[in-house]
């Protein structure tokens, strides 16, 4: 949220840091707030701890040697397996608070499991991460790193945590600043991160920002992220979504983006909520990659969701899963409680069948309750809420949150029902394996209920967190939860389930090896045991004549073993399996580790033949090796003599690179190679490749060049020819001269390209030379260009229609693609009375009433002077109609009118200076052509 209480934004400073300045010594007073928990003592006011209910007392899960997990409980007789006092397993050990837990099993190995949460060190608060190896039996405490992309924000909230298909984890949080304004702490800078793991949580080499905030308090704060991994093999494979609040001040909208290359980064984020006030989205995975995301409209107190079917581009408008009754908001809370809740959703979408789960905590009757609704149909509809908490109470339930996995849905909340006073909190499990339809009868997963009140902040408010959490691999489900056992009642940590199991010892691998015979063989082997105190022994099964093996039984946990052979000559060329057991005398496991016995072979080294190389000029050259062993062995080049030659050569690749100094003298030169391989013995091959330095001393010689003749606007090519009679031959370089003709070219291989324009007639002679480098020979080159000529180009106007006693007036024209010729038009077929100025080319024409009606055709024709008489010939028809209402007068009088008369008159005048004009600029154009060519 924009505004964080005091109960979630803490700050810790340690006692001998806080000094008090007197008033009177300050110009003005300065208002401040001060909410301070002491490194040395805990500051906030501990509330006597109420009775718990009936269970045994917490203990370690790293002593207890139990597995943190949920065995499921549906269609189970005992139903659940970890009702044993004393099994509620402590993931967090740190000494300050912790809360708002998340969790994810690695789908690729379910026994890694990594946990993230607030935790609230002595100086900020920060994510924490756990890891966990071995199914939650024990687990590795760490941190979110401070440093690096988020090395500028003071604190960090809302974990979420989610693996790929492939085992790679993505953390995402929230970073900010706090800044006070009128004595209250207000969150800015409110920023969304993703954080990657590729080994399972232990390091975060990666963290990108998918959405920034404001620093200015009312500007834009983003707030509850929460990641999504697609888990499927499907198009989205990979992609990770990240859903979250984006607060402004005038809106709460959820926004969605993701990311296609592995949480490098992040596409622009997309609006997908259409209400002013948003809270709570979580993103849920379909079996086929769809992506819904579900969240709390609480400007329309409903659970909404949105589904994706492209990976997060598009999304659907929101539907309605339920209408809701909210749960208390500050400054309201639940009966006998000071810490905030929430009607935040969770979802799951089913692995198996593609049906969408939605649960939510609600106040409907007047106490919290957990529904449950769920979607046959891909998020289309959504069926009526059904109960999930089994109890008859009308004391309150709250932060429900689902996991599905092979088809079980799985789900875990708060639960208040054991005490009477309504207060107590414990944690309750139920599953469904129908779908969704019913849930199993509720189990109690904490031994003892704990006060969540236990630790008031100066604020007068607890805080345990928005929401738990479980994932689930099918066969066990990992819940965790906020707890303040009653061994430790001044401080929060994180609580994960455990029940006791029987697991076999784990034997490290070894890996094929391999032998020569005569060389000794020894390797090392080691087994653990997941469970504490049980004896380990370790054997050896169709050991090979001539091994031995030695292994002592041991009870701490792990026992070694050391195998030694030193293979015969007979037993050479032969492969050899040989299994080691490790057993706690009930459970074995067993590793079988090949071993070959070859023959060393020498390495075979590939030089090439005799090379030549001037003086000044670079050679390379690759050698390689390989190995005739099988397996091959590795090999190692070396080059005797490179230093010698002031050569370079690297044995990664094989390149041999050299330039002969110009002070050296010409002759035979020597590079030496050996190879090696790493067996015993040593074998090598030493191979040298002779390299004749020379100078460069001749010229090129370039062949004579035909003359050419190519007509105009026609591409001419051709190929020039050069040899180099140095040894070896150098580099050519093909070039023109200064004198070549505008728009030629020729390749640095000799190729020339010209095609000469219209105006380029006549014949050029010009320079094609060639080097190589150092010295030059030229020829020079006649290329005739013949123009070509076309005959002219005839525009005429459409057919024309002209009523009887009216001026038609219309052009012709002729363009010739010669700049220098132009047509001379004529017509022919003018009927009585028409006119054409070839000059202008204009028809001038005023049918009379015997003309019409009628049809004319009148043919018109350019010739291009010259011998060649290039011509074209148009034709235009011309209909002459009878005026309905002429009254037989001449052009420009009676019915027409002198206005139009005038207007007729000027429309010639016009259509005369443009057809001069553009004949005077035409010849003025032959006149200018003809200078520049002549």
């Amino acid at each position: 949220m924009p505004v964080y209480p005091f109960s979630q934004q803490r700050f810790w400073v340690l006692a001998a840091e806080i000094m008090w300045v007197p008033e009177l010594s300050l110009r003005r007073v300065i208002p401040v707030l001060f909410i301070l928990l002491v490194g040395t003592t805990m500051l906030p006011r501990i509330l006597p701890v109420l009775p718990a209910s009936a269970g045994g007392q917490f203990s370690s899960a790293l002593s207890s040697g139990v597995l943190m997990a949920l065995q499921h409980v549906t269609g189970s007789s005992n139903q659940f397996v970890s009702l044993a006092s004393g099994d509620d397993a402590q993931v967090s050990t740190s000494t300050f608070p912790q809360n708002e837990p998340s969790v994810a099993v690695n789908p690729s190995n379910p026994q890694h499991l990594v946990a993230g949460a607030n935790d609230q060190l002595l100086t900020r608060n920060w994510l924490a991460v756990y890891t966990s190896s071995d199914s939650g039996l024990t687990w590795t405490n760490g941190l979110i790193p401070m440093t690096g992309t988020l090395g500028s924000f003071q604190d960090a909230s809302d974990p979420a945590v989610s693996f790929s298909e492939n085992g790679t984890l993505y953390y995402s949080g929230v970073a900010f600043n706090v800044a006070v304004r009128s004595n209250t702490a207000v969150a800015v800078d409110g920023t969304v991160f993703v954080s990657k793991s590729t080994d399972n949580g232990s390091s975060f080499p990666l963290t990108t920002i998918v959405a920034s905030g404001s620093n200015r308090i009312g500007g834009i704060f983003n707030d509850k992220p929460y990641v999504g991994v697609d888990e499927t093999t499907g198009l989205f494979a990979g992609r990770v979504y990240v859903s979250w609040t984006r607060f402004t001040s005038t809106t709460a909208d959820i926004m969605v983006a993701y990311s296609g290359d592995g949480g490098r980064s992040f596409s622009s984020p997309h609006l997908i909520s259409n209400s002013l006030s948003n809270q709570g989205s979580v993103p849920a995975i379909g079996p086929n990659g769809e992506l819904y995301v579900v969240w709390n409209d609480l400007s329309n107190k409903q659970i909404v969701e949105a589904k994706s079917t492209d990976g997060g581009d598009f999304f659907s408008s929101p539907s309605v899963v339920s209408s809701i009754a909210e749960l208390p908001e500050p400054p309201n809370f639940l009966a006998n409680s000071f810490f905030r809740v929430n009607s935040f959703p969770t979802a799951a979408a089913d692995d198996t069948n593609g049906n969408v789960y939605v649960a939510w905590a609600d106040y409907g009757n007047g106490y919290a309750v957990i529904l449950s609704s769920r979607s046959l149909d891909g998020g289309v509809t959504w069926s009526k809420p059904i109960r999930v908490n089994d109890d008859t109470t009308t004391n309150d339930h709250f932060f429900p949150w689902m996991a599905v996995s092979h088809g079980l849905l799985s789900i875990v909340f708060y639960d208040r029902r054991l005490d009477p006073q309504n207060h107590l909190v414990d944690v309750f499990y139920a599953e469904s394996a129908d779908g969704g339809a019913s849930f199993s009868p509720n189990v109690r997963v904490t031994d003892a209920s704990f006060n969540p009140d236990a630790i008031i902040f100066s604020n007068g408010r607890s805080f345990i967190g928005d929401y738990i959490g479980i994932a689930s691999n099918g066969t066990l489900a990992h819940p965790v939860w906020t707890d303040i056992p009653p061994t430790s009642p001044s401080n929060e940590d994180i609580f994960t389930e455990g029940t006791k199991v029987d697991r076999p010892p784990v034997l490290v691998p070894v890996g094929s090896q391999t032998v020569y015979p005569g060389a000794e063989l020894r390797f090392g082997l080691k087994a653990t045991d997941p469970d504490a105190g049980e004896t380990l022994t370790m054997v050896v099964l169709g050991a090979p004549k001539g091994a031995t093996f030695a292994s002592t039984p041991s009870t701490n946990g792990t026992v070694t073993g050391s195998f030694d052979w030193t293979p015969s000559a007979a037993q050479a060329s032969s492969n050899y399996s040989v299994e080691f057991e490790a057993s706690d005398g009930f459970l074995a496991s067993s590793e079988n580790v090949s071993i070959a016995v070859n023959v060393n072979s020498p390495p075979s080294l590939v030089v090439p033949g005799p090379q030549v190389v001037n003086v000044g000029s670079r050679l390379t050259f690759i050698v390689s090796a390989t190995d005739r062993d099988a397996p091959p062995d590795s090999v190692t080049i070396s080059c005797g003599t490179c230093a010698q030659l002031g050569a370079s050569f690297d044995p990664s690749t094989g390149n041999f690179t050299w330039v002969p100094a110009s002070g050296l003298v010409a002759g035979d030169y020597f590079a030496t190679f050996t190879a090696t391989d790493h067996l015993l013995p040593q074998l090598t091959e030493t191979k040298s490749v002779t390299v004749h330095v020379d100078k460069p001393t001749q010229p090129p010689s370039l062949a004579p060049i035909s003359d050419w003749t190519v007509n105009d606007e026609t591409l001419l090519t051709f190929k020039a020819n050069a040899t180099d009679p140095n040894i070896p031959p150098e580099l050519l370089a093909f070039s023109l001269g200064l004198d070549a003709p505008n728009g030629a070219s020729i390749s640095t291989d000799g190729v020339f390209y010209w095609t000469p324009t219209e105006a380029q007639g006549g014949t050029y002679r010009f320079t094609v030379a060639v080097s190589n480098g150092a010295l030059s020979d030229s020829k020079i080159v006649s290329v005739t260009v013949v123009e070509v000529e076309q005959p002219p180009v005839l525009t005429v106007p459409g057919s024309q229609t002209v009523d009887v006693g009216t001026l038609l007036i219309f052009t012709v024209g002729a363009t010739n693609p010669d700049v220098d010729d132009l047509a001379i038009l004529s017509a022919s077929g003018l009927p009585s009375g028409a006119s054409f100025d070839p000059d202008l080319g204009s028809l001038v024409w005023t049918p009379v009433s015997s003309q019409g009606p009628g049809t004319y055709t009148i043919t018109f024709k350019a010739v291009e002077p010259g011998p060649n008489g290039l011509s074209d010939t148009k034709t235009v028809t011309i209909t002459v109609e009878q005026a309905g209402s002429s009254s037989g007068q001449p052009f420009g009088m009676g019915g027409i009118g002198l206005e139009l008369w005038f207007a007729a008159g000027a429309t010639v005048l016009l259509v005369a200076l443009v057809s001069i004009l553009a004949i005077r600029a035409r010849r003025g154009k032959k006149g200018t052509e003809d200078g520049a060519t002549s």
